[in-house]
């Protein structure tokens, strides 16, 4: 359809559907029921011109979104695939560190606790000293570092926020053992 047919066609539909305003309008009695009745065909037959100008056009988006969702699928299936595979191979070498002892020498009275922590990744993953907010959500935006040390402390190893690589620090804490020999001056 040209651009002059749908102009026609548009100044046609308009001046048609000025009869649904008409029919709003009608108190619909005894008298004028006729009136109400031919109203009613009359719009009807709008209704079949609008659907008779919409309809194709109506079609022709629907399968073009169609199309395009399809092809969009087909080109990240292979892509969200393979990082789902990374993603599980990351947590299992995770999983298996965690079961490995440390090969360090145990001090006396010294244990480790977890601390997790986090710090800015670009796009590509790159570590970098600013917070990229084209990769961080919105909601982190602010960019409200109170809320994502809460979110990393909670959900740990399982925290994923795009822009952000989250890690755990260990750190050696005195035990109370460690203390009381130390204050009780038997921690030589």
């Amino acid at each position: 359809m040209t651009q002059d047919e749908m102009t026609s066609r548009e100044l046609e539909l308009r001046e048609r559907v000025q009869l649904a305003d008409r029919a709003k309008a009608l108190i619909v009695t005894w008298e004028n029921r006729i009136e109400a009745e031919e109203l009613i065909l009359a719009l009807n037959e709008v209704e079949r011109l609008v659907r008779t100008v919409t309809d194709p056009i109506c079609d022709a988006t629907n399968k073009a979104h169609k199309t395009s969702t399809a092809w969009r699928a087909r080109w990240l299936e292979p892509i969200l695939t393979a990082r789902e595979h990374l993603r599980h191979g990351c947590a299992m070498v995770r999983k298996q560190l965690e079961t490995v002892e440390i090969d360090s020498p145990k001090a006396e009275g010294i244990t480790y606790r977890d601390n997790w922590s986090f710090e800015w990744i670009d796009k590509t993953g790159k570590v970098c000293s600013q917070p990229d907010l084209d990769v961080i959500p919105l909601a982190y935006h602010s960019v409200n570092e109170v809320a994502i040390r809460a979110t990393v402390r909670t959900l740990k190893d399982k925290a994923v926020i795009p822009g952000i690589r989250v890690f755990n620090e260990r750190k050696p804490v005195e035990t109370r053992t460690a203390k009381t020999l130390r204050i009780n001056g038997n921690g030589d």
